[in-house]
């Protein structure tokens, strides 16, 4: 009786550790999975944040407006931008920085009447290849001719006559290259800055009075972005 009294006693005790060591399996490989799982979607969601702020970022930069230069600096690299474009004869390009609101005036000379001015618009400028038409474009100095020429040839003559990409001396609102003819660069109506681009002299046996500069005056439209609106040929003048 005893035995059997045993026995019955140490089966239980057996059934009962093997019912608790299957429980606790089937309790933690559940949780140590779901851990995992969340711990797995926590770096995935902050991943994503980062990559979302990394593009904003990048869309921020990007946005950044290069036709509103404030600084010095940043109106010469504008300017020179615009100067590259007339070099290279990129017409179509050019016509973007003209405004018909103000027009783009052409002066061969520092001495500009503005109210008697050649004025483009930005459909003119895209023509300047290709317009056949002669146009008088103001006295040439020491003749007392009329400067009568088409448009492209104008440019030639009396626009980039000169690298002046490669101008050693540039400066932003400031007069360089003065002679004996009155400077209405600064006085002009509608400009509110302008860059020269200025060669001191070719030829060291004219004593500097080869010299010769080209000035690009800008207009702030009402969007903040800088419209070319005259560019002035100037040189030693008789």
């Amino acid at each position: 009786m005893k035995k059997l009294l045993l026995i019955s006693l140490l089966c239980s005790f057996l059934l009962v550790s093997c019912n608790k060591k299957e429980t606790t399996q089937e309790d933690i490989y559940p949780t140590t999975l779901e851990t995992t799982t969340e711990i797995t979607s926590q770096e995935i969601e902050a991943t994503t944040t980062t990559e979302a702020v990394t593009t904003e970022a990048a869309a921020t930069t990007t946005a950044i407006d290069t036709n509103s230069p404030t600084t010095d600096d940043e109106i010469i690299a504008y300017a020179t931008e615009i100067l590259q474009l007339i070099k290279d004869e990129d017409y179509a390009a050019l016509s973007e920085y003209v405004s018909d609101d103000y027009k783009l005036g052409l002066s061969p000379y520092s001495n500009a009447d503005f109210a008697t001015l050649v004025y483009f618009t930005a459909a003119d400028v895209v023509s300047i290849p290709t317009t056949p038409t002669i146009i008088n474009w103001g006295i040439q100095d020491g003749s007392g001719e009329p400067i009568l020429l088409k448009p492209s040839d104008y440019f030639a003559e009396y626009v980039y006559d000169q690298d002046f990409v490669a101008a050693p001396n540039i400066s932003v609102d400031t007069v360089i290259g003065t002679g004996n003819m009155i400077d209405n660069t600064s006085n002009a109506p509608i400009v509110d800055h302008f860059v020269e681009f200025h060669f001191p002299s070719f030829d060291p046996q004219y004593d500097g009075m080869d010299w010769e500069s080209l000035r690009l005056a800008f207009k702030i439209d009402g969007l903040g972005d800088y419209k070319l609106v005259l560019i002035i040929h100037d040189q030693w003048t008789i």
